[in-house]
């Protein structure tokens, strides 16, 4: 109880987090989608090769061996220190091959069109693949946005009239956001991420219960021969 005035609840800090943490661990239970089967929608991975790109992935030279191991040689593969630039511009040379892929899924062919989830890695191939979009078709959400922004956006394209595309980096909207399966259960990604965890939390954001649809369906729009299409294929 706070003893100054105004009297009332003191409710900064914390105090015995052992003691409170062992009562927590005889109460918590941890449901993941594998110990509750068909709660949540069943999840479709699928490998999209992309046509029309000019990335450049000659020199790169790629084994697999009997138990299906990939291994890449260092004949034209970056070195560790420029993997970053790599990635970067592997993702805006990607950016007109992934716009018109949108384009098709998008538009149905009856006049109408089917909203879509799209995640990159980097801000400005976000922003550059809504540039190719027709006007008024994306709204972009990314680490630029506060989390309040972020969440208006997620909002504006889960409400029924809202843009069809909803386009955010997975670092900013892949995680903690909500209400993207309210419009829709099909999400693609631009740019895949190198890290399970963050795929499956991204994912997780059209896989969830009151979804619109019965399945959900991951697309992973991908160069072929790319270092990135042997990195998705060794996670999936």
């Amino acid at each position: 109880v706070n003893r100054w005035a105004p009297r009332g609840f003191d409710d900064q800090g914390a105090h015995n987090l052992s003691e409170l943490n062992l009562h927590m661990s005889e109460v918590m239970l941890r449901r993941t989608p594998e110990t509750v089967p068909g709660e949540l929608p069943d999840l479709i991975r699928c490998e999209v090769p992309l046509e029309g790109t000019d990335a450049d992935h000659e020199g790169l030279d790629v084994s697999v061996d009997d138990q299906g191991r990939v291994t890449l040689t260092r004949n034209g593969l970056p070195a560790f220190d420029a993997m970053a630039k790599y990635r970067a511009e592997l993702g805006r040379k990607k950016v007109k091959a992934v716009a018109e892929w949108v384009k098709d899924y998008v538009t149905d062919g009856n006049g109408d069109t089917r909203p879509l989830v799209v995640f990159t890695h980097h801000r400005d191939v976000a922003h550059s693949i809504a540039a190719a979009l027709p006007e008024g078709w994306a709204v972009v959400a990314t680490g630029d946005d506060p989390p309040d922004v972020r969440q208006g956006k997620v909002d504006q394209f889960a409400a029924p009239t809202g843009p069809p595309v909803f386009i955010g980096t997975t670092a900013a909207t892949g995680t903690g956001m909500n209400g993207l399966h309210r419009r829709t259960t099909i999400v693609a990604f631009a740019e895949g991420e190198w890290s399970p965890a963050d795929l499956d939390q991204a994912e997780g954001r059209i896989r969830r219960l009151g979804g619109v649809a019965g399945d959900a369906v991951a697309h992973y729009l991908l160069v072929k021969d790319s270092l990135e299409a042997h990195i998705c294929s060794l996670i999936n």
